[in-house]
Protein backbone atom coordinates (compact mmCIF):
# COMPACT_ATOMS: atom_id res chain seq x y z
CA UNK A 1 0.00 0.00 0.00
CA UNK A 2 1.76 3.46 -0.75
CA UNK A 3 2.27 5.59 2.02
CA UNK A 4 0.09 8.27 1.32
CA UNK A 5 -2.80 5.91 2.49
CA UNK A 6 -3.94 5.67 -1.31
CA UNK A 7 -4.01 2.32 -3.04
CA UNK A 8 -2.27 1.16 -5.56
CA UNK A 9 -3.03 -0.09 -8.61
CA UNK A 10 -2.29 -3.82 -7.71
CA UNK A 11 -3.53 -3.10 -4.09
CA UNK A 12 -7.13 -2.55 -5.74
CA UNK A 13 -6.98 -5.67 -7.96
CA UNK A 14 -5.94 -7.84 -4.84
CA UNK A 15 -8.79 -6.18 -2.73
CA UNK A 16 -11.26 -6.93 -5.61
CA UNK A 17 -9.61 -10.58 -6.05
CA UNK A 18 -10.13 -11.40 -2.25
CA UNK A 19 -13.32 -9.66 -2.18
CA UNK A 20 -14.89 -11.79 -4.52
CA UNK A 21 -13.39 -15.03 -2.71
CA UNK A 22 -10.12 -16.11 -4.62
CA UNK A 23 -7.79 -17.79 -2.22
CA UNK A 24 -4.72 -15.67 -0.92
CA UNK A 25 -2.91 -18.14 -3.87
CA UNK A 26 -5.00 -17.26 -6.66
CA UNK A 27 -5.09 -13.56 -6.29
CA UNK A 28 -1.65 -13.19 -5.52
CA UNK A 29 -1.25 -14.65 -8.98
CA UNK A 30 -4.16 -13.34 -10.43
CA UNK A 31 -2.51 -9.46 -9.62
CA UNK A 32 1.48 -10.66 -10.05
CA UNK A 33 2.56 -10.40 -6.90
CA UNK A 34 3.83 -12.89 -4.07
CA UNK A 35 1.39 -14.65 -1.48
CA UNK A 36 3.91 -12.99 1.53
CA UNK A 37 3.13 -9.39 0.04
CA UNK A 38 -0.63 -10.41 -0.25
CA UNK A 39 -0.32 -11.97 3.51
CA UNK A 40 0.87 -8.45 4.47
CA UNK A 41 -1.82 -6.84 2.67
CA UNK A 42 -4.33 -9.39 4.21
CA UNK A 43 -3.16 -8.42 7.65
CA UNK A 44 -3.08 -4.12 7.34
CA UNK A 45 -6.25 -2.88 9.04
CA UNK A 46 -6.99 -0.52 6.03
CA UNK A 47 -6.68 -3.21 3.47
CA UNK A 48 -8.86 -5.08 5.50
CA UNK A 49 -11.38 -1.87 5.66
CA UNK A 50 -11.03 -2.04 1.65
CA UNK A 51 -12.42 -5.30 1.50
CA UNK A 52 -15.06 -4.95 3.23
CA UNK A 53 -15.98 -2.18 1.66
CA UNK A 54 -16.00 -4.18 -1.19
CA UNK A 55 -17.89 -6.60 -0.07
CA UNK A 56 -20.36 -4.58 0.83
CA UNK A 57 -20.35 -3.01 -2.75
CA UNK A 58 -20.93 -6.56 -3.96
CA UNK A 59 -23.50 -7.80 -1.26
CA UNK A 60 -25.74 -4.56 -2.09
CA UNK A 61 -25.95 -4.81 -5.60
CA UNK A 62 -26.67 -8.61 -5.56
CA UNK A 63 -29.70 -7.62 -3.05
CA UNK A 64 -30.56 -5.30 -5.50
CA UNK A 65 -31.20 -7.71 -8.68
CA UNK A 66 -32.82 -10.24 -6.06
CA UNK A 67 -35.11 -7.40 -4.98
CA UNK A 68 -36.05 -6.99 -8.77
CA UNK A 69 -36.94 -10.72 -8.91
CA UNK A 70 -38.61 -10.95 -5.79
CA UNK A 71 -42.15 -9.93 -6.91
CA UNK A 72 -41.76 -12.72 -9.83
CA UNK A 73 -40.42 -14.98 -7.62
CA UNK A 74 -44.07 -14.70 -5.20
CA UNK A 75 -46.17 -14.55 -8.21
CA UNK A 76 -44.69 -18.24 -8.96
CA UNK A 77 -45.31 -19.40 -5.61
CA UNK A 78 -49.19 -17.91 -5.62
CA UNK A 79 -49.37 -19.47 -8.57
CA UNK A 80 -48.67 -22.88 -7.38
CA UNK A 81 -51.02 -23.43 -4.76
CA UNK A 82 -53.38 -23.77 -8.21
CA UNK A 83 -51.60 -26.73 -9.22
CA UNK A 84 -53.18 -30.03 -9.68
CA UNK A 85 -50.40 -31.66 -7.50
CA UNK A 86 -51.41 -31.72 -4.07
CA UNK A 87 -47.77 -31.65 -3.20
CA UNK A 88 -46.80 -28.99 -4.99
CA UNK A 89 -49.50 -27.04 -3.42
CA UNK A 90 -48.68 -27.91 0.12
CA UNK A 91 -44.73 -27.01 -0.33
CA UNK A 92 -45.65 -23.33 -1.90
CA UNK A 93 -48.06 -22.80 1.29
CA UNK A 94 -45.53 -24.24 3.19
CA UNK A 95 -42.99 -21.65 1.50
CA UNK A 96 -45.49 -18.69 1.17
CA UNK A 97 -46.17 -19.03 4.98
CA UNK A 98 -42.39 -19.47 5.89
CA UNK A 99 -41.40 -15.87 3.96
CA UNK A 100 -44.59 -14.71 5.72
CA UNK A 101 -43.34 -15.03 8.99
CA UNK A 102 -39.79 -14.07 8.42
CA UNK A 103 -40.55 -11.15 6.83
CA UNK A 104 -42.65 -10.19 9.78
CA UNK A 105 -40.12 -11.38 12.30
CA UNK A 106 -37.78 -8.93 10.47
CA UNK A 107 -40.32 -6.21 10.40
CA UNK A 108 -40.71 -6.16 14.07
CA UNK A 109 -36.67 -6.86 14.63
CA UNK A 110 -35.56 -3.89 12.96
CA UNK A 111 -38.74 -1.22 14.98
CA UNK A 112 -37.53 -2.89 17.96
CA UNK A 113 -33.86 -1.64 16.83
CA UNK A 114 -35.04 1.70 15.78
CA UNK A 115 -36.67 2.15 19.04
CA UNK A 116 -33.31 0.83 21.25
CA UNK A 117 -31.06 3.29 19.21
CA UNK A 118 -33.70 6.35 19.94
CA UNK A 119 -33.23 5.35 23.69
CA UNK A 120 -29.38 4.66 23.96
CA UNK A 121 -29.34 8.18 21.76
CA UNK A 122 -31.81 9.56 24.21
CA UNK A 123 -29.79 8.78 27.45
CA UNK A 124 -26.68 9.65 25.54
CA UNK A 125 -27.53 13.22 24.96
CA UNK A 126 -29.54 13.32 28.03
CA UNK A 127 -26.78 12.36 30.23
CA UNK A 128 -27.69 10.42 33.33
CA UNK A 129 -30.91 9.38 34.90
Amino acid sequence: MADNGRYSANDNLLAVALATGQSVRDAAAAVGISERTTYRRVADTDFQGLMRQLRGEMVTTAIGKLSSSMANAAEVLGELLKDKDANFRYKAAVKLLEIGFKADEHARLEAEIAELKAMVSTKIEGGPS
